[in-house]
Parts: structure tokens; sequence; C-alpha cells
């Protein structure tokens, strides 16, 4: 049964408009206490506090540079997870196929028939996905060396289900932190107070964040092509299938109260661009292990950003009406029998979304599985919610864990 008290707080929009007399500015200072209010000055705050004091409380805020490796983590663990067998979903065609020719970094590129270049990776005799792991010099045995191997099949995984990926955790983060909110503790059956915790950038709160639709400039033997005689991708297409397309991208986008454009790319690994970071110091038990992550962030503000991503159109997420009556459905719950009725609801209403930022339709076991991959997420951010020290103790990620490839 879906929960109608968990309902999404919207955070403060911007610190350009004064909370109570909506004189504009260039920023106001926000409400230390909350971070939900932002005023023009003493007066105006001091006039408030008669109606605000109810409601303004404490709110933990986790800096979103700190919240990185988890977000980045849990795009690996996907990569991974067995959850997409359950739903009669299976491997990449170039992660059970042997390849026959030798996409090395330094052969020459592949001409395609409209004129475009990228790096074709031609696939042979069928292999199982655990004997590609275990036996990865059978599944390429022209690699120029181990190094070369692995990276390579990083770089597929990395393409799969990206925009599904996105809207879980997303999904997740709304249900498990933005419907939290200050409760005295005179209102708490257990006569403790109640905080919110919410995302910030800096010393700004985050106002948005949803999913970018655009494309991302790319070098062409940076891109990848399959091609096989006997096998056929999820479409039916038979022989030929491109990789991730750069020039129809999706990423993540978080926005600040005072202006702040952030991007989180958590597919450029498929493109060579991007960062690992070293996530053993966030205490993530998962299943498999994940060890290091990729990820691609920065802020729109600079200048020179190492990769240009141009925006076509921008989906919000968490001010989503339909997105936030659907968290209703991301509690935890004990019985099987009502975690199929969320995984259900939450399958119809994250598939109605991703086929508006698609365009296309989307099958019901993918669905499923982006509501299955929500909830799982749901469960490990309400384990680290719970402990307070645990997710104040997340800090900034530093030069020592990130590594760029």
């Amino acid at each position: 049964m879906k929960n109608l008290d968990r309902k999404v707080q919207v955070p403060l929009s911007d610190v350009k408009t004064c909370s109570r007399c909506g004189k504009k500015g260039e920023r106001f200072p926000v409400c230390k206490g909350c971070g939900e209010k932002a005023y023009c000055g003493k007066t105006c705050q001091t006039m408030d506090w008669e109606s605000h004091k109810r409601q303004c409380g404490k709110t933990d805020r986790i800096d979103l540079l700190a919240f990185i490796p988890m977000i980045a983590t849990l795009m690996e663990w996907y990569r991974h997870d067995n959850l997409a067998s359950t739903y009669n979903i299976s491997v990449y065609p170039a992660l059970r196929h042997q390849i026959v020719n030798s996409p090395n970094p330094d052969a020459p590129l592949d001409q395609l028939s409209d004129g475009s270049s990228t790096r074709l990776v031609r696939l042979g005799d069928p292999m199982s996905p655990e004997e590609v792991i275990e036996n990865p010099e059978k599944w390429w045995p022209t690699a120029s060396n181990d190094q070369v191997r692995s990276r390579l099949r990083r770089r597929i995984e990395s393409e799969r289900f990206l925009l599904p990926s996105m809207v879980a955790i997303l999904m997740a983060i709304m249900g498990e932190m933005y419907t939290t909110k200050y409760l005295p503790a005179e209102d708490t059956y257990d006569n403790k107070m109640k905080r919110r915790i919410r995302l910030k950038y800096r010393d700004s709160p985050i106002s948005d964040f949803g999913i970018v639709k655009g494309s991302v400039e790319v070098k062409p033997e940076d891109t990848l092509a399959y091609e096989g005689s006997d096998w056929q991708d999820h479409q039916g297409m038979s022989r030929f299938m491109r990789g991730l397309d750069p020039t129809n991208h999706y990423w993540m986008y978080f926005t600040t109260a005072s202006g702040e454009e952030l991007i989180l790319d958590c597919g450029m690994y498929a493109f060579n661009r991007c960062q690992v970071v070293n996530t053993r110091r966030y205490g993530l038990e998962l299943d498999p292990p994940i060890r290091d992550a990729p990820f691609y962030f920065y802020d729109r503000s600079e200048r020179k950003p190492p990769v240009v991503h141009r925006e076509k159109e921008r989906f919000t997420m968490l001010r989503d009406d339909d997105l936030q009556g659907a968290t209703q459905w991301t509690e935890r719950v004990p019985s099987r029998r009502e975690r199929q009725e969320h995984l259900k609801a939450l399958a119809h209403w994250l598939g109605e979304f991703m086929e508006r930022l698609w365009g296309n339709t989307f099958t019901e076991d993918v669905k499923n599985l982006t509501a299955a991959r929500c909830l799982e997420t749901v469960d490990e951010l309400a384990v680290r919610f719970l402990e307070r020290p645990l997710y104040l103790d997340y800090t900034a990620v530093s030069d020592s864990d990130v590594e760029t490839k």
C-alpha cells in the first residue's frame, strides 16, 4: 500500500527572491537553521520568524561533491548485479561473444556506410558471460595487453541501460532524501527530533535535479560499433549495432538556488573519458562488491571544460508532479505482496517518464528492472540515512580518491 505521508518537500528554488517580501536581488542570505528560506535582510527575517519558526528546525546538508561517489558506485553496481537476468534481459552481445578482430587503440578506424568513422568490434563464436570474465584472453585474443582488454570490456559495460539507471537512482534520492522533514521531538512517537536531509553544493542548496538529453563532443576513435553474423541486438536487428551514441546522450543535471549548473555524467567511460573514484572508504557493502566507479563531473561555469556537453532538452525529476506523487511507492515494505505492488506502480510511472525522455517505448522488462533497481537503491540509502554520523561523515572527493582516465 502506498504511503500518502511520503511526500516530496520541494526545496528553496532560488536565493534571488526574498521569501517574505518578494524583493529581487543578486543573492540573499539563506536561513542557517533550515536552508529553506532566503531573506533580503534582518527586518524580513525577524518579521517572518513567527510563522517560520515552527517549520524551520534543522537540516542536515550533504555536499554533492561528497555524494557523487555514492551515485557513481550505484551506477557501477547496476552494471554488475543479477537483476537484469531476473527480468529476462540478456547480457550485451559483445560480452557473450568472442572478439575476432583487433580493435586496439592504435588500430586504424573503420569507415561506415554513412561516411562516419568508428572503432568496430567484430563478434564471433558465443561465449558465456562468466567465461568472458574468467577467460578474457579467449574473449579477445588479439588485445595489445591485459589493460587494453580490461578497458574495452569496461567501456562496453558502461554502454548499457544508461538512462534507466539514472532514473532509478534519482528517484531513490527523491524518495529517501527529499521526503524527510523536520519534526520537533514533541511531535514524534519516540520523542526524538527528526531532521531534514538535503543536498547542497558548496554553500548553496540544490534546488532541482533531473536528466538532460543532448550531445557530447568525442573523437570518432572513442566510439564503438559492433558487427556479428549469428547474434541480434535487443530490438531484433542483426549483424550491426552502434554503441552508445554521442549525438543522443543523457546525463544528470543539478542546479543550486544560487544559479550554479552542474553536470554528472556516468556514461563517459564508454567514450574513453572519465574519472574513477575509489569507493572503499564509503563503506558500501554491495553484492557484487564495487571497488571503484567511473564518473564525469563539472561545474558549467568553467570556461574550458574537458568535454563539451550540448543540451537539447531538460527533464526535471525533483519538480515533476507525477514523479513527486510516485515517491509514495518508494517506501521500504516488509511483505513480498506489498513490494510487488510498489514495483508495479513504480514501473508504470518511471516507464512513462523514460519514454517521454527517449521519445520511444521501453519493454515492460526494462520498466520493471528500473523499478526494482530503484527500490534496491532505496534500501541502500535508507540504511545510511538511519545513522546520522555515517552520512555526515561523507566528505568531498579528494585527488587521492580520484584517478583520471
